[in-house]
Protein backbone atom coordinates (compact mmCIF):
# COMPACT_ATOMS: atom_id res chain seq x y z
CA UNK A 1 0.00 0.00 0.00
CA UNK A 2 1.57 3.55 -1.10
CA UNK A 3 0.64 7.10 0.70
CA UNK A 4 0.68 9.83 -1.83
CA UNK A 5 3.49 12.67 -0.13
CA UNK A 6 1.50 16.43 -0.54
CA UNK A 7 3.62 19.29 -0.67
CA UNK A 8 2.51 21.81 2.23
CA UNK A 9 0.81 24.41 2.08
CA UNK A 10 3.59 26.59 3.63
CA UNK A 11 6.64 24.65 2.30
CA UNK A 12 5.30 25.56 -1.37
CA UNK A 13 4.72 29.08 -0.78
CA UNK A 14 8.32 29.14 0.52
CA UNK A 15 9.18 27.33 -2.74
CA UNK A 16 7.19 30.14 -4.68
CA UNK A 17 8.46 32.80 -3.06
CA UNK A 18 12.43 31.24 -4.02
CA UNK A 19 11.53 30.94 -7.56
CA UNK A 20 10.19 34.85 -7.59
CA UNK A 21 13.27 35.57 -6.30
CA UNK A 22 15.39 33.94 -8.48
CA UNK A 23 13.10 34.96 -11.64
CA UNK A 24 13.71 38.68 -10.19
CA UNK A 25 17.65 37.87 -10.49
CA UNK A 26 16.99 36.55 -13.94
CA UNK A 27 15.20 40.03 -14.76
CA UNK A 28 17.54 42.42 -13.20
CA UNK A 29 20.47 40.38 -15.00
CA UNK A 30 19.11 40.08 -18.27
CA UNK A 31 17.79 44.54 -17.68
CA UNK A 32 21.18 45.05 -16.33
CA UNK A 33 23.03 43.77 -19.54
CA UNK A 34 20.52 45.25 -22.10
CA UNK A 35 21.01 48.80 -20.73
CA UNK A 36 24.57 48.36 -20.45
CA UNK A 37 25.04 47.13 -24.30
CA UNK A 38 22.41 49.90 -25.08
CA UNK A 39 24.25 52.36 -23.60
CA UNK A 40 27.49 51.60 -24.71
CA UNK A 41 25.82 51.75 -28.61
CA UNK A 42 25.13 54.94 -27.77
CA UNK A 43 28.45 56.00 -25.82
CA UNK A 44 30.59 54.07 -29.27
CA UNK A 45 28.23 55.63 -32.22
CA UNK A 46 26.90 58.95 -30.84
CA UNK A 47 29.99 60.54 -29.13
CA UNK A 48 32.90 58.60 -30.23
CA UNK A 49 32.77 57.94 -33.34
CA UNK A 50 30.20 60.52 -35.35
CA UNK A 51 32.57 63.06 -33.79
CA UNK A 52 35.27 61.77 -34.84
CA UNK A 53 33.79 61.18 -38.57
CA UNK A 54 32.74 64.71 -38.80
CA UNK A 55 36.23 66.09 -37.94
CA UNK A 56 37.73 64.26 -40.03
CA UNK A 57 35.91 65.77 -43.23
CA UNK A 58 36.04 69.30 -41.67
CA UNK A 59 39.75 68.56 -41.23
CA UNK A 60 40.09 67.52 -45.08
CA UNK A 61 37.69 70.69 -45.93
CA UNK A 62 39.93 72.77 -44.03
CA UNK A 63 42.99 71.23 -45.82
CA UNK A 64 41.51 71.73 -49.52
CA UNK A 65 40.24 75.25 -48.95
CA UNK A 66 44.03 76.00 -47.63
CA UNK A 67 45.07 74.77 -51.13
CA UNK A 68 42.50 77.31 -52.65
CA UNK A 69 43.60 79.95 -50.52
CA UNK A 70 47.49 79.63 -51.89
CA UNK A 71 45.89 78.70 -55.58
CA UNK A 72 44.02 81.93 -55.53
CA UNK A 73 46.78 84.24 -53.90
CA UNK A 74 49.19 82.83 -56.95
CA UNK A 75 46.46 84.04 -59.22
CA UNK A 76 45.64 87.75 -57.72
CA UNK A 77 47.18 90.65 -56.94
CA UNK A 78 46.96 93.46 -54.53
CA UNK A 79 44.12 93.59 -52.00
CA UNK A 80 42.96 90.50 -53.94
CA UNK A 81 46.02 88.43 -52.81
CA UNK A 82 46.01 90.01 -49.39
CA UNK A 83 42.21 88.37 -48.67
CA UNK A 84 43.34 85.25 -50.08
CA UNK A 85 45.98 85.43 -47.49
CA UNK A 86 44.47 86.23 -45.13
CA UNK A 87 42.27 83.30 -45.64
CA UNK A 88 44.24 80.99 -45.55
CA UNK A 89 45.68 81.83 -42.50
CA UNK A 90 42.23 81.43 -41.31
CA UNK A 91 41.97 77.99 -42.79
CA UNK A 92 44.85 77.21 -40.88
CA UNK A 93 43.60 78.54 -37.18
CA UNK A 94 40.58 76.48 -37.71
CA UNK A 95 42.68 73.21 -39.16
CA UNK A 96 45.04 73.65 -36.10
CA UNK A 97 41.73 73.40 -33.68
CA UNK A 98 39.81 70.67 -35.47
CA UNK A 99 43.85 68.59 -35.31
CA UNK A 100 43.25 69.25 -31.46
CA UNK A 101 40.18 67.79 -30.97
CA UNK A 102 40.92 64.91 -33.00
CA UNK A 103 43.88 64.29 -30.85
CA UNK A 104 42.03 64.39 -28.02
CA UNK A 105 39.07 62.01 -28.94
CA UNK A 106 41.81 59.60 -29.86
CA UNK A 107 39.87 56.35 -28.86
CA UNK A 108 40.98 53.71 -31.20
CA UNK A 109 44.65 53.35 -30.99
CA UNK A 110 47.25 53.85 -33.93
CA UNK A 111 43.88 53.84 -36.32
CA UNK A 112 43.75 56.79 -35.39
CA UNK A 113 46.94 58.55 -33.75
CA UNK A 114 49.08 57.94 -37.23
CA UNK A 115 46.99 59.83 -39.22
CA UNK A 116 46.60 62.79 -36.90
CA UNK A 117 50.23 62.22 -36.44
CA UNK A 118 50.64 62.38 -40.46
CA UNK A 119 48.82 65.42 -40.88
CA UNK A 120 50.63 67.44 -38.01
CA UNK A 121 53.91 66.53 -39.55
CA UNK A 122 53.10 66.89 -43.03
CA UNK A 123 51.27 70.32 -42.56
CA UNK A 124 54.63 71.53 -41.33
CA UNK A 125 56.55 70.84 -44.80
CA UNK A 126 53.08 72.37 -46.43
CA UNK A 127 53.34 75.73 -44.62
CA UNK A 128 56.95 75.63 -45.15
CA UNK A 129 56.62 75.58 -49.16
CA UNK A 130 54.10 78.09 -48.73
CA UNK A 131 55.67 80.33 -47.07
CA UNK A 132 59.16 80.29 -48.90
CA UNK A 133 56.48 81.01 -52.38
CA UNK A 134 54.73 83.44 -50.44
CA UNK A 135 58.46 85.11 -49.18
CA UNK A 136 59.41 85.04 -53.13
CA UNK A 137 55.87 86.42 -54.53
CA UNK A 138 56.35 89.18 -51.68
CA UNK A 139 59.76 90.39 -53.24
CA UNK A 140 58.28 90.69 -57.24
CA UNK A 141 56.89 93.21 -58.44
CA UNK A 142 53.01 92.94 -57.81
CA UNK A 143 51.60 93.49 -61.77
CA UNK A 144 53.89 90.90 -62.63
CA UNK A 145 52.56 86.94 -62.67
CA UNK A 146 53.84 84.33 -60.58
CA UNK A 147 57.50 83.52 -60.56
CA UNK A 148 58.71 79.89 -61.67
CA UNK A 149 60.80 80.12 -58.45
CA UNK A 150 57.07 80.87 -56.17
CA UNK A 151 55.32 78.25 -59.02
CA UNK A 152 57.53 75.05 -58.30
CA UNK A 153 57.01 75.57 -54.25
CA UNK A 154 53.08 75.90 -54.70
CA UNK A 155 53.39 72.61 -56.92
CA UNK A 156 55.05 70.97 -54.44
CA UNK A 157 52.83 72.18 -51.70
CA UNK A 158 50.09 70.89 -53.52
CA UNK A 159 51.46 67.36 -54.11
CA UNK A 160 52.17 66.84 -50.87
CA UNK A 161 48.21 68.19 -49.67
CA UNK A 162 46.42 65.69 -52.45
CA UNK A 163 49.16 62.46 -52.00
CA UNK A 164 49.71 63.23 -48.42
CA UNK A 165 47.84 65.38 -46.29
CA UNK A 166 44.19 64.47 -47.51
CA UNK A 167 44.45 60.84 -47.97
CA UNK A 168 45.76 61.13 -44.45
CA UNK A 169 42.40 62.66 -43.55
CA UNK A 170 40.76 60.01 -45.51
CA UNK A 171 42.70 57.57 -42.97
CA UNK A 172 41.38 59.06 -39.89
CA UNK A 173 37.61 58.94 -41.46
CA UNK A 174 38.24 55.62 -42.04
CA UNK A 175 39.42 54.46 -39.07
CA UNK A 176 36.43 56.03 -36.95
CA UNK A 177 33.73 54.61 -39.68
CA UNK A 178 34.59 51.64 -39.67
CA UNK A 179 33.94 51.21 -35.57
CA UNK A 180 31.40 53.37 -36.36
CA UNK A 181 30.02 50.97 -39.15
CA UNK A 182 30.59 47.98 -37.15
CA UNK A 183 28.94 48.90 -33.86
CA UNK A 184 26.02 50.12 -35.49
CA UNK A 185 25.19 46.79 -37.60
CA UNK A 186 25.52 44.91 -34.01
CA UNK A 187 23.11 47.17 -32.38
CA UNK A 188 20.78 47.34 -35.39
CA UNK A 189 21.13 43.85 -35.21
CA UNK A 190 20.16 43.17 -31.25
CA UNK A 191 17.56 46.20 -30.64
CA UNK A 192 14.81 44.16 -31.31
CA UNK A 193 16.12 40.98 -29.60
CA UNK A 194 17.22 43.12 -26.74
CA UNK A 195 13.51 44.92 -26.35
CA UNK A 196 12.40 41.16 -26.51
CA UNK A 197 14.07 40.28 -23.99
CA UNK A 198 13.83 42.29 -21.48
CA UNK A 199 9.76 42.15 -21.68
CA UNK A 200 10.67 38.16 -21.89
CA UNK A 201 12.79 38.04 -18.82
CA UNK A 202 9.90 39.79 -17.07
CA UNK A 203 7.48 37.04 -17.88
CA UNK A 204 8.83 34.38 -15.41
CA UNK A 205 8.09 36.56 -12.25
CA UNK A 206 4.55 37.43 -13.69
CA UNK A 207 4.14 33.68 -14.00
CA UNK A 208 5.11 33.05 -10.63
CA UNK A 209 3.25 35.66 -9.17
CA UNK A 210 -0.25 34.51 -10.70
CA UNK A 211 0.87 30.73 -9.93
CA UNK A 212 1.47 31.74 -6.68
CA UNK A 213 -2.18 33.73 -6.57
CA UNK A 214 -4.00 30.95 -7.87
CA UNK A 215 -1.96 28.01 -5.60
CA UNK A 216 -3.12 30.82 -2.39
CA UNK A 217 -6.89 30.76 -3.58
CA UNK A 218 -6.76 27.00 -3.64
CA UNK A 219 -5.57 26.34 -0.16
CA UNK A 220 -6.02 29.09 1.63
CA UNK A 221 -9.38 29.94 0.56
CA UNK A 222 -9.01 33.79 -0.13
CA UNK A 223 -9.86 34.44 -4.36
CA UNK A 224 -7.62 37.39 -4.18
CA UNK A 225 -3.81 38.39 -2.07
CA UNK A 226 -4.32 41.85 -1.94
CA UNK A 227 0.23 41.59 -2.01
CA UNK A 228 0.38 39.45 -4.96
CA UNK A 229 -2.32 41.21 -6.90
CA UNK A 230 -0.06 44.36 -6.55
CA UNK A 231 3.78 42.95 -6.66
CA UNK A 232 1.51 41.70 -10.11
CA UNK A 233 0.82 45.01 -11.07
CA UNK A 234 3.82 46.56 -10.43
CA UNK A 235 5.61 43.87 -12.17
CA UNK A 236 3.52 44.44 -14.96
CA UNK A 237 4.01 48.37 -14.93
CA UNK A 238 8.23 47.66 -14.99
CA UNK A 239 7.61 45.24 -17.85
CA UNK A 240 6.27 47.17 -19.96
CA UNK A 241 8.12 50.84 -19.19
CA UNK A 242 11.45 48.46 -19.41
CA UNK A 243 10.40 47.57 -22.62
CA UNK A 244 8.57 50.62 -23.85
CA UNK A 245 11.94 52.25 -22.86
CA UNK A 246 14.34 49.54 -24.52
CA UNK A 247 12.44 50.15 -27.97
CA UNK A 248 11.69 54.01 -27.87
CA UNK A 249 15.81 54.07 -27.15
CA UNK A 250 16.52 51.84 -30.17
CA UNK A 251 14.06 54.19 -32.07
CA UNK A 252 15.98 57.07 -31.35
CA UNK A 253 19.15 55.83 -32.43
CA UNK A 254 17.98 54.51 -35.22
CA UNK A 255 16.70 58.28 -36.41
CA UNK A 256 20.29 59.46 -34.84
CA UNK A 257 22.12 57.10 -36.96
CA UNK A 258 20.39 56.30 -40.07
CA UNK A 259 18.27 59.05 -40.71
CA UNK A 260 20.58 62.48 -39.37
CA UNK A 261 23.87 61.27 -38.78
CA UNK A 262 24.48 59.29 -42.68
CA UNK A 263 22.92 62.76 -44.13
CA UNK A 264 25.58 64.69 -41.91
CA UNK A 265 28.21 62.19 -43.26
CA UNK A 266 27.58 62.51 -46.54
CA UNK A 267 27.13 66.02 -46.98
CA UNK A 268 30.24 66.57 -45.15
CA UNK A 269 31.81 64.51 -47.27
CA UNK A 270 30.70 66.40 -50.34
CA UNK A 271 31.62 69.70 -48.95
CA UNK A 272 35.28 68.33 -48.70
CA UNK A 273 35.03 67.13 -52.12
CA UNK A 274 33.90 70.62 -53.28
CA UNK A 275 36.34 72.46 -51.77
CA UNK A 276 39.00 70.44 -53.18
CA UNK A 277 37.72 70.53 -56.79
CA UNK A 278 37.39 74.36 -55.89
CA UNK A 279 40.94 74.48 -55.46
CA UNK A 280 41.58 72.22 -58.86
CA UNK A 281 39.46 75.18 -60.50
CA UNK A 282 42.07 77.97 -59.47
CA UNK A 283 45.16 75.82 -59.62
CA UNK A 284 43.74 75.37 -63.43
CA UNK A 285 44.51 78.91 -63.78
CA UNK A 286 47.50 79.67 -61.94
CA UNK A 287 49.30 76.04 -63.81
CA UNK A 288 48.79 76.04 -67.31
CA UNK A 289 51.55 73.67 -67.88
CA UNK A 290 49.08 71.26 -65.78
CA UNK A 291 45.58 72.66 -66.64
CA UNK A 292 44.53 69.74 -68.19
CA UNK A 293 45.47 67.22 -64.79
CA UNK A 294 43.61 69.87 -62.98
CA UNK A 295 40.74 69.67 -65.66
CA UNK A 296 40.40 66.02 -64.98
CA UNK A 297 41.05 66.01 -61.57
CA UNK A 298 37.86 68.43 -60.79
CA UNK A 299 35.62 66.50 -62.98
CA UNK A 300 36.58 63.09 -61.16
CA UNK A 301 35.81 65.54 -57.58
CA UNK A 302 32.37 66.47 -59.16
CA UNK A 303 31.20 62.55 -60.33
CA UNK A 304 31.76 61.88 -56.63
CA UNK A 305 29.00 64.67 -55.59
CA UNK A 306 26.43 64.06 -58.84
CA UNK A 307 26.33 62.07 -62.17
CA UNK A 308 29.30 62.97 -64.53
CA UNK A 309 27.08 63.77 -66.76
CA UNK A 310 26.23 66.92 -64.93
CA UNK A 311 29.26 68.41 -65.56
CA UNK A 312 28.45 68.88 -69.20
CA UNK A 313 26.41 72.36 -70.27
CA UNK A 314 24.83 70.56 -73.02
CA UNK A 315 22.90 67.96 -70.61
CA UNK A 316 22.45 69.80 -67.51
CA UNK A 317 19.20 71.28 -68.58
CA UNK A 318 17.89 67.78 -68.83
CA UNK A 319 19.23 67.32 -65.19
CA UNK A 320 17.82 70.24 -63.61
CA UNK A 321 14.42 69.65 -64.75
CA UNK A 322 14.22 66.64 -62.64
CA UNK A 323 15.81 68.99 -59.62
CA UNK A 324 13.05 71.21 -59.84
CA UNK A 325 10.65 68.66 -59.13
CA UNK A 326 12.42 68.15 -55.68
CA UNK A 327 12.22 71.69 -54.58
CA UNK A 328 8.91 72.01 -54.77
CA UNK A 329 9.08 69.69 -51.37
CA UNK A 330 8.05 66.02 -52.88
CA UNK A 331 11.08 63.73 -52.99
CA UNK A 332 9.47 60.49 -54.40
CA UNK A 333 10.88 61.74 -58.15
CA UNK A 334 13.89 60.19 -59.23
CA UNK A 335 16.35 61.03 -61.85
CA UNK A 336 19.42 59.64 -63.38
CA UNK A 337 21.55 62.32 -62.27
CA UNK A 338 20.61 61.71 -58.86
CA UNK A 339 23.89 59.74 -57.64
CA UNK A 340 27.28 60.27 -55.45
CA UNK A 341 26.93 61.86 -52.33
CA UNK A 342 24.17 64.35 -53.10
CA UNK A 343 21.63 61.62 -54.57
CA UNK A 344 22.83 59.74 -50.79
CA UNK A 345 21.27 62.51 -49.58
CA UNK A 346 18.00 62.88 -51.59
CA UNK A 347 17.80 58.71 -51.10
CA UNK A 348 17.46 59.60 -47.57
CA UNK A 349 15.70 62.83 -46.74
CA UNK A 350 13.56 62.17 -43.55
CA UNK A 351 12.91 65.73 -41.85
CA UNK A 352 11.06 68.95 -42.45
CA UNK A 353 12.16 71.14 -45.23
CA UNK A 354 14.88 68.56 -45.84
CA UNK A 355 13.36 67.47 -49.16
CA UNK A 356 13.37 71.34 -50.69
CA UNK A 357 17.09 72.00 -48.92
CA UNK A 358 18.72 69.16 -50.08
CA UNK A 359 17.59 70.05 -53.77
CA UNK A 360 18.98 73.08 -53.59
CA UNK A 361 22.86 71.56 -53.45
CA UNK A 362 22.10 70.66 -57.18
CA UNK A 363 20.56 73.97 -58.34
CA UNK A 364 22.98 76.16 -56.59
CA UNK A 365 26.23 73.38 -57.75
CA UNK A 366 24.77 73.86 -60.93
CA UNK A 367 25.08 77.59 -61.33
CA UNK A 368 28.16 77.13 -59.97
CA UNK A 369 29.74 74.75 -63.05
CA UNK A 370 27.59 76.89 -65.28
CA UNK A 371 30.81 79.96 -64.33
CA UNK A 372 33.27 76.65 -64.34
CA UNK A 373 32.38 76.47 -68.11
CA UNK A 374 32.70 80.15 -68.69
CA UNK A 375 36.00 80.32 -66.78
CA UNK A 376 37.65 77.03 -68.74
CA UNK A 377 36.01 78.85 -72.12
CA UNK A 378 37.69 82.30 -71.92
CA UNK A 379 41.06 80.56 -70.50
CA UNK A 380 41.07 78.94 -74.08
CA UNK A 381 39.99 81.61 -76.15
CA UNK A 382 43.09 83.28 -74.74
CA UNK A 383 41.15 85.48 -72.14
CA UNK A 384 43.11 84.68 -69.31
CA UNK A 385 42.84 87.67 -67.22
CA UNK A 386 39.26 87.44 -67.72
CA UNK A 387 38.82 83.60 -66.60
CA UNK A 388 41.25 84.48 -63.15
CA UNK A 389 38.50 87.63 -62.40
CA UNK A 390 35.73 85.58 -63.02
CA UNK A 391 37.14 82.50 -61.26
CA UNK A 392 38.26 84.95 -57.83
CA UNK A 393 35.47 87.17 -58.25
CA UNK A 394 33.14 87.18 -55.42
CA UNK A 395 29.55 89.19 -56.66
CA UNK A 396 26.69 87.35 -58.16
CA UNK A 397 27.35 85.79 -61.30
CA UNK A 398 31.05 85.21 -60.56
CA UNK A 399 32.79 81.95 -59.11
CA UNK A 400 33.81 82.31 -55.14
CA UNK A 401 30.28 84.10 -55.35
CA UNK A 402 28.24 80.98 -56.86
CA UNK A 403 30.17 78.37 -54.69
CA UNK A 404 29.63 80.25 -51.40
CA UNK A 405 26.13 79.56 -52.52
CA UNK A 406 26.39 75.85 -52.90
CA UNK A 407 28.47 75.57 -49.55
CA UNK A 408 25.38 77.31 -47.68
CA UNK A 409 22.81 75.34 -49.14
CA UNK A 410 24.79 71.98 -48.00
CA UNK A 411 25.25 73.89 -44.76
CA UNK A 412 21.03 74.22 -44.90
CA UNK A 413 20.85 70.54 -45.09
CA UNK A 414 23.74 69.72 -42.44
CA UNK A 415 21.87 71.86 -40.01
CA UNK A 416 18.45 70.10 -40.52
CA UNK A 417 19.96 66.80 -39.43
CA UNK A 418 22.19 68.02 -36.73
CA UNK A 419 19.23 69.33 -35.53
CA UNK A 420 17.45 65.88 -35.86
CA UNK A 421 20.46 64.00 -34.78
CA UNK A 422 20.65 66.22 -31.17
CA UNK A 423 17.05 65.47 -30.61
CA UNK A 424 17.66 62.05 -31.35
CA UNK A 425 20.50 61.42 -29.14
CA UNK A 426 18.96 63.28 -26.01
CA UNK A 427 15.76 61.16 -26.52
CA UNK A 428 17.58 58.11 -26.13
CA UNK A 429 19.47 58.55 -23.68
CA UNK A 430 16.57 60.65 -21.48
CA UNK A 431 14.48 56.69 -22.38
CA UNK A 432 17.42 54.88 -21.23
CA UNK A 433 17.93 56.77 -17.99
CA UNK A 434 15.33 55.84 -15.87
CA UNK A 435 15.58 52.24 -16.62
CA UNK A 436 18.19 50.93 -14.05
CA UNK A 437 15.78 52.60 -10.90
CA UNK A 438 12.86 50.83 -13.03
CA UNK A 439 14.27 47.58 -13.07
CA UNK A 440 15.74 47.63 -9.80
CA UNK A 441 13.84 48.92 -7.54
CA UNK A 442 10.39 48.32 -9.39
CA UNK A 443 11.58 44.49 -8.95
CA UNK A 444 12.91 45.14 -5.50
CA UNK A 445 9.00 46.58 -4.98
CA UNK A 446 7.49 43.51 -6.41
CA UNK A 447 9.74 41.26 -4.05
CA UNK A 448 8.32 43.33 -1.31
CA UNK A 449 4.69 43.44 -2.00
CA UNK A 450 4.93 39.59 -2.18
CA UNK A 451 6.31 39.56 0.72
CA UNK A 452 3.68 41.42 2.26
CA UNK A 453 1.20 39.34 0.54
CA UNK A 454 2.62 35.90 1.60
CA UNK A 455 3.83 36.04 4.68
CA UNK A 456 0.43 36.41 6.81
CA UNK A 457 -0.56 33.48 5.01
CA UNK A 458 2.46 31.75 6.45
CA UNK A 459 1.95 33.29 9.70
CA UNK A 460 -1.75 31.40 9.91
CA UNK A 461 0.53 28.23 9.84
CA UNK A 462 2.54 29.23 12.75
CA UNK A 463 0.62 29.67 14.85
Amino acid sequence: MTTERRLSTPRAMQLGLVALGAALVLFWSVGGTVISDARLGVQTIVRDTAPSVIAAQKIRAHLANMDADVANAGLTRGEAQVQAWKDYTNEQAALSEHLISAAQNITYGDAERRPILDIATAIQSYAGLVGEARAIMALANQRDSISDAALALIRQSTTLMNRTLLPAAGALNDANEMVLNRTWQGREAAMGFETAGVIAAGLPVLLVLVGLQVFMASRVNRIINPGLLAASIAMTVVVAWAGYGCGASASALTTAKRDAFDSIRAMWKARAVAYSANADESFFLLDPSRKQAYANSFVDKIAQLVDVKVVQSATRSSYLNGVNMYVGGSCSASHSAFTGLLGTELDNVTFAGECSAAAQTYRTLSIYLDIDAKIRTLESSGQRDAAIALNIGVKPGESNYAFDLFDKSLGAVIEINQGAFDAAVAKADRRLDPLPWVIGIGGALVALLSMLGVRPRLNEYRA
